[in-house]
Parts: C-alpha cells; sequence; structure tokens
C-alpha cells in the first residue's frame, strides 16, 4: 500500500476544486442568462405592450381638439421654463428694480443690455413729482452709476418717461 503524502494530495485536489467550482459558475452564468432571455425579455415586452394599449386607449377617449390644446400649453409651459431658467440674471434684475422703484411709478419697457450693463425703462409716473422722487432713490443706489431722462411728457394717466440708467457691474455678482 501507498502512503499518500499531505502535500500532494493538496496539489492533486486544488485544480480540481478549481475546476468544479468554475463548472458550477459557468452553469449559474448560463441558467441567468437564459432566465432573462426567455422569462424577463418577453415579460417587459408585454409590459411596454400593455402601457402602449392603455395609451391608445386613453388617446381615443380625449378628443383631438383637447390634445391639441394640451400639447400647445405643454409647449409654452416649456418653453417658459426653458426662458427663465436661462434668465437668472434678468429675473435677480427685476427683483432690485422692483426694491428700487417709486409705489407710484411703474415701467411699460424694458430693455436691459448685461454686456453694456445699460437699461433703458419707459414707464409713467403720476406726477412730475413722483418721477423726481424716483430718480432720487435711483441716484442713491449703489448699483446705479448714472441715470438720465431721455424723455418726459404729460398724458392723460400721469407723466410718461424714458429712463436710461448705466449700471454698476457688480450689481448681478452681488444679487
Amino acid at each position: 500500500m501507498q502512503e499518500y503524502n499531505a502535500q500532494e494530495f493538496l496539489s492533486i485536489e486544488w485544480p480540481r476544486r478549481l475546476f468544479l467550482f468554475s463548472i458550477v459558475l459557468f452553469v449559474a452564468a448560463l441558467a441567468g442568462f437564459f432566465g432573462l432571455r426567455f422569462g424577463y425579455v418577453p415579460y417587459l415586452e408585454n409590459a411596454v405592450l400593455e402601457k402602449e394599449n392603455a395609451l391608445r386607449e386613453l388617446a381615443k377617449k380625449v378628443p383631438a381638439e383637447d390634445q391639441e390644446s394640451l400639447a400647445a400649453f405643454y409647449s409654452a409651459l416649456l418653453n417658459l421654463k426653458t426662458t427663465l431658467d436661462g434668465h437668472i440674471r434678468t429675473t435677480r434684475f427685476f427683483a432690485w428694480l422692483e426694491r428700487g422703484t417709486h409705489p407710484r411709478v411703474f415701467f411699460t419697457k424694458l430693455n436691459l443690455n448685461t454686456k453694456a450693463m445699460t437699461a433703458v425703462l419707459e414707464g409713467i409716473a403720476g406726477s412730475y413729482g413722483d418721477l423726481a422722487e424716483a430718480l432720487g432713490t435711483f441716484g442713491e443706489l449703489p448699483e446705479v452709476v448714472r441715470f438720465s431722462v431721455s424723455q418726459s411728457q404729460i398724458v392723460d394717466r400721469g407723466v410718461q418717461f424714458k429712463l436710461s440708467i448705466v449700471l454698476n457691474p457688480a450689481l448681478f455678482k452681488n444679487l
């Protein structure tokens, strides 16, 4: 009878265990692949078909005019959101302008150029006194470098004016 050395036994047993482990791993991978391919993929395709059928049924229930108006409304909302997201500086400017505007003065037109740091405002004041107070307020704001009134005339609602403002570049950084 031959005696087996423990070292020889380990060197013979190790490759066989590695081979069995590799086979088990391969069979598990194949089972997973076939399970996904022939079980889960058809399930997902069926779920997609069910959702598409449900959408078709819903589309039949909603009149075409309502669908078109909803699509137009959604498009308008999306465009507005895109515009507002891209104009953070402008919305900050409006907040600043609101804080510095006299209560009896309102603006009807704005032309804002952030590159040149200028704003041209057209508006209506209750009277020349209200316009003078509003200009005094603008003159005290640190964000205003200089301003000038290029037009003013009395109209039935008060005093119509055109105001040009040169802004401090720090305005949009600090807001």
